[in-house]
């Protein structure tokens, strides 16, 4: 149990690491040996762990997943109306690719690989996309499937667009607001 705890941890700490240095170097510039230095861990654990740099990137995107799916649902937690609880859930969901994005000069680079790895991501999507059809249905709001999948796709353009991560937060919020709330609210 011990060591399943600590290996855990290890993976984690070699995630977190790898993730410092993608963002720091772009996925080109980072080599494996980048990558246990900043884990802190031999290239024979490193290599232990995950075969490769491709490897250690869909883990990444894996982990991220569970964050974004995390974010969604403590918006959707809130406390409000309607409009206000899916801003929330999409600005949370997006708001955590928009923090790390912003912290790196590689964005660009970043963004389009997450491209190539996002049948990884399709399972949260779909989740999401289901949850929210099912929300709005619930709530009595007219075409529920079309408005959850103009919903997700707005936001998704608002996040390749604005990539200040409180602007982006903000046009969610506001996106939200206009599309189920009162439109007439600033």
């Amino acid at each position: 149990m011990a060591q399943s705890m600590r290996s855990r941890d290890r993976r984690r700490r070699i995630l977190e690491g790898a993730e410092a240095v993608f963002l720091r170097s772009g996925l080109k510039g980072t080599t494996m040996e980048m990558v246990a230095r900043e884990a802190g861990v031999a290239k024979a654990t490193l290599y232990s762990y995950f075969p490769d740099k491709d490897a250690i990137y869909a883990a990444i995107i894996e982990m991220m997943a569970a964050d974004k799916l995390a974010a969604f649902h403590r918006g959707l937690a809130h406390h409000g109306p309607l409009d206000e609880r899916i801003g929330e859930a999409l600005a949370g969901k997006l708001g955590v690719a928009a923090d790390l994005l912003a912290r790196s000069p590689h964005a660009d680079e970043i963004l389009n690989e997450h491209h190539r790895l996002a049948g990884k991501l399709k399972a949260l999507d779909d989740q999401v996309e289901t949850e929210l059809t099912d929300l709005l249905a619930a709530e009595g709001v007219p075409d529920p499937e079309i408005t959850a999948r103009m919903l997700l796709a707005s936001a998704y353009g608002i996040l390749l667009k604005l990539p200040d991560p409180a602007q982006m937060r903000a046009a969610i919020k506001l996106l939200a607001t206009r599309v189920l709330g009162d439109g007439d609210k600033p």
